[in-house]
Order: structure tokens, then sequence, then C-alpha cells
């Protein structure tokens, strides 16, 4: 009785360590163009969005969700930490992109006013709204595991991607608080990469 009663909380302490940091991917991202996706995203003002339009430039992309309170917030921050030191190493223009969870809840009007509250600079930033379909098939080749529970809230891994000027996965941080010095390392040999070839 004692050791079932031992395995049993070291059961359950694994299930809420894994819970909270949210970081748990079921697959690897995939090695196609995100490019290849004809998905159908909306923005933050109702335009369609096409992956294609990313082409030529890296971007960073995150999955969250507006009314998260937990690690969304902090996924938010990172990018921004991310845009901060990418602005001081180059000029050159580097997407970020918000792909919610939420298919109910954030339609383009709230992303919007979240980006607003945010203060995020649309200049740089995308907030996108699809139906649950395209949220799967994003997560899917991202490798991003996501569940939503009885509240409409969602458990997710917490992955900020960087995607290559083809739109190719190039590298991620998996859980928060991670240092992104690699990431914004990586982003300026992509932009050097970039105008090497033109």
């Amino acid at each position: 009785m004692k050791i079932l009663l031992i395995s049993m909380l070291t059961f359950l302490s694994a299930q809420a360590s894994a819970h909270q940091h949210s970081n748990v991917q079921t697959e690897a991202p995939s090695t196609d163009s995100i490019f290849n996706l004809k998905s159908a995203w909306t923005d933050q003002n109702g335009k369609a969005f096409h992956f294609d339009s990313l082409n030529g430039t890296p971007s960073v992309v995150a999955m969250a969700y507006t009314s998260c309170q937990s690690s969304c917030p902090l996924i938010i921050e990172e990018m921004r930490k991310i845009e901060a030191e990418i602005s001081e190493k180059s000029k050159k223009p580097v997407r970020f992109l918000l792909f919610s969870f939420d298919s109910k809840r954030d339609t383009p009007q709230q992303l919007k006013a979240f980006a607003e509250k945010k203060k995020l600079d649309m200049n740089h930033w995308t907030l996108l709204h699809g139906d649950p379909k395209v949220v799967r098939d994003l997560a899917g080749v991202l490798g991003i595991s996501y569940k939503m529970d009885s509240s409409g809230d969602f458990n997710h891994s917490n992955v900020i991607t960087l995607l290559n000027s083809e739109g190719v996965v190039k590298s991620q941080l998996n859980g928060i608080g991670q240092s992104p010095d690699d990431l914004e390392t990586q982003i300026v040999q992509i932009q050097k990469a970039s105008t090497s070839a033109k």
C-alpha cells in the first residue's frame, strides 16, 4: 500500500510539472517549408494572410491565445526581447507572428485590441486567427502540442520558432526563460545569407 501511494504521488507530481511547463512536444517540427501550407488565416486587420508572403524574410513565430494568464504573456515578452535585441544588431526586417489557438474568442478584432494593449509594433508584428483545422495543421508543422480544457482555455507547449527566409524551421526555443542568444545570432546569419544570395 505504501509503495502504491508513493508511485501515485510520483506520477501526479510528474503530471503537474508537465502541465506547469507545457513544453512537451508530441512530434518534431517539419523539415518542409511552411510555405507549403495553404491554410486560410486572417490577420488583426481582417485581411487574408498567406504563408508565402513571408518569403525572403526570417520570421519569429509562436502560438498562444489572448485570454491566457500564465505562459502566453511570457512567450510574448520573450519575443519582444528578441525584437529589441535584433533591432540593435541589425536594421533589416524580421517578422514576428503570433498565431492564436483560440478560434472562437480570438477574432481579428480581439487580436487588434490585444496588440494595441500590449503596444506591439505592428510594423513588425502580425497576429492571426484561423479555424480549428488550420490551427491543428500549423501546430503539427511546428511540433506544438495543445489541448483545450473544459473552460475553453488551452494547455500547450511553450515554443518560439525561427523560420528562415524559405519558411523552414531553423531553430526553436522550448520552454520559458531560455536564453535567445543563439536564435538572435541565427537571425543575423540568415539575413546575411539572404543578402549574399541577391
